[in-house]
């Protein structure tokens, strides 16, 4: 990243860098999908994400996203979703729960997440998958 910005400053180069999360295909399943919230994306949404930026305003020398599932929990205080996760999840996902106390989902795993804002307004790319509760029970393709 660093030769890239290095580029543009000194040869006027356009550089833009896409940092994708953890790249998954769509074969995967609920409960796998609750990376979704954190740092995973599907790899159809990555190679969109690189069709926006080849396709993106000529003004723009040099930028950086984040390529990543459009997590809500980028729109929910830190603080208060670490001293709550089941609480939060709740809140964005009724019905969560049931899985996180049967133990199927475990909210201790997510301890950072991303958000896409930039992308979105820069871009205009926005990712189709994201995480969803799957509609008639655990094993559900989400």
């Amino acid at each position: 990243e660093q030769i890239c910005r290095f580029a543009s400053a000194r040869h006027g180069l356009s550089t833009i860098i896409l940092r994708p999360g953890f790249i998954c295909d769509e074969s995967v399943e609920f409960p796998a999908t609750l990376r979704l919230l954190s740092c995973m994306v599907e790899v159809r949404d990555v190679a969109r994400a690189h069709l926006a930026a080849l396709e993106c305003d000529a003004r723009i020398r040099q930028d950086t996203f984040i390529i990543t599932a459009d997590s809500p929990l980028s729109r929910i205080d830190p603080l208060n979703f670490f001293a709550d996760r089941r609480g939060c999840l709740e809140a964005l996902y009724p019905g969560i729960g049931a899985w996180i106390d049967d133990g199927t989902l475990d909210p201790r795993t997510i301890t950072e997440w991303y958000t896409i804002e930039h992308a979105r307004q820069v871009l205009g790319w926005q990712p189709r998958r994201n995480f969803r509760l799957p509609e008639g029970g655990v094993g559900d393709v989400v």
